[in-house]
């Protein structure tokens, strides 16, 4: 939709703007028109380019932010009971304050980047204003077309920037689109081998021998058991706060 009925249409009045230009104050006019397109079009695919990398860091603090925030708010009753209240609220404020960084810093590289695009368009229309006042001076051209080229060169402009801002939108879009593609290309870790035949399961138990599991090697959770659950029978550990392990 961007490219058919936005940027075809300001591409044809780009060509017409040159073709007019060249007409109305020479052939030089029109190489300065395409001179400085050229160059906006190289110098605002770069800066995009370059801001790649800020986009991705703010975007991949903004995910990290989310994540802080839900995982405290979700299990405040975790936190509450093992009195990290302190630590949750310093870990959310450090990912708000590193997520504020990242989009200033994103802001900052767009920021200067349109400065750019600026000196650039500003330049080409000082040349071509000094050119249209040379040719009307020596009596080639009129004051009223000189008006015409100021009026001409903003509608110009125009199409230029909208470019420029395309291309960064549809550079933030694929950015923003990187973790769902992952997520789409993402292959099991766990697959069959080629040929295996489907398992035919009739019956079978769970049996555990002298198995034993700690969290943190201090102090032992299970010790030692042994247990053999038939099929159709659930077990259960309870711990001694009656939660479930």
């Amino acid at each position: 939709e961007s490219v058919l009925l936005q940027a075809l249409p300001m591409l044809i009045d780009m060509g017409v703007a040159v073709v007019y230009l060249s007409v109305t104050f020479g052939p030089y006019e029109g190489l300065i028109t395409v001179a400085t397109g050229t160059i906006f079009f190289i110098m605002a695919g770069r800066l995009v380019a370059e801001s790649k990398a800020a986009s991705r860091k703010r975007v991949n603090a903004l995910y990290q932010e989310h994540y802080v925030r839900q995982s405290g708010l979700l299990g405040w009753q975790t936190v509450s009971a093992f009195n990290q209240i302190g630590y949750e609220d310093n870990r959310h404020a450090n990912a708000v304050t590193n997520r504020w960084l990242s989009e200033q810093q994103y802001v900052m590289s767009w920021y200067i980047s349109i400065a750019f695009q600026t000196v650039v368009l500003t330049s080409g229309l000082l040349v071509s204003a000094f050119l249209a006042v040379s040719r009307i001076q020596s009596g080639r051209a009129t004051s009223g077309q000189f008006a015409m080229l100021l009026m001409y060169w903003s509608q110009l402009t125009s199409p230029l920037q909208f470019f420029a801002k395309l291309g960064k939108s549809m550079s933030d879009d694929f950015i923003d689109a990187e973790r769902l593609l992952d997520i789409m290309k993402t292959k099991p870790t766990v697959e069959n081998k080629k040929g295996a035949r489907p398992l035919k399961f009739v019956s079978g138990n769970v049996e555990f021998e002298g198995v034993c599991f700690s969290y943190d090697g201090r102090k032992g959770t299970i010790k030692g058991i042994s247990l053999s659950v038939p099929a159709g029978e659930t077990v259960a550990f309870v711990g001694a706060t009656g939660a479930g392990k």
